[in-house]
């Protein structure tokens, strides 16, 4: 891919095990999240089985297997603390995996922990989205701008990076549908 980096906006957990497996194939990127430390709040995560295989790829194995940070609870259906439904899953022989739960805290830790100094910055507030002909261009709040050869918008549901690079008419619509993805790992 050329020695442009891979922007990657959102360091969540799909954006920094992105850059994880970007750093393992040494391809340069970077990490832009516009939150600083300290602002997210900690949850605890269902990983699925497929999740659960890349993670232990990524060296994560460790973190996986620690009773102390891992309740392995059966993946049927989740309630919130009143009661009303979250998700439900038919019971398939696919579904019957067990789900490892882990607190959002330790994975991100986990995922960055392996990443090159200063990959990843936080505190970074993207503004606008621009192709051109050898990439990507970020503009960002404070004025700057970061050139790339492509953008990764890991950024959540309410994605700042598929509302600038998609605007108005242009703007994807939602489906519904859950898309699968792959990881060269």
């Amino acid at each position: 891919m050329g020695s442009a980096p891979v922007l990657i906006v959102g360091a969540g957990v799909a954006g920094l095990t992105a850059a994880r497996c970007l750093a393992r194939r040494q391809q340069p990127f970077r990490v832009l999240e516009r939150q600083t430390p300290g602002l997210a709040f900690d949850r605890g995560l269902g990983i699925w089985g497929r999740s659960q295989v890349a993670l232990r790829k990524l060296g994560l194995a460790y973190l996986l297997d620690c009773p102390e940070r891992v309740a392995r609870i059966p993946a049927a259906a989740y309630r919130s603390h009143d009661g009303q439904w979250l998700s439900q899953c038919t019971d398939t022989p696919h579904n019957r995996q067990r789900v490892c739960t882990l607190r959002q805290s330790d994975l991100l830790t986990a995922l960055e922990a392996e990443l090159p100094d200063g990959s990843v910055q936080r505190g970074v507030d993207v503004v606008a989205v621009t192709q051109h002909s050898t990439g990507v261009k970020l503009s960002l709040k404070d004025g700057t701008s970061m050139d790339g050869v492509a953008v990764l918008g890991a950024d959540g549901v309410n994605s700042t990076v598929r509302r600038l690079a998609f605007p108005g008419d242009m703007a994807p619509l939602d489906t519904g549908y859950v898309s699968n993805g792959g990881l060269l790992l």
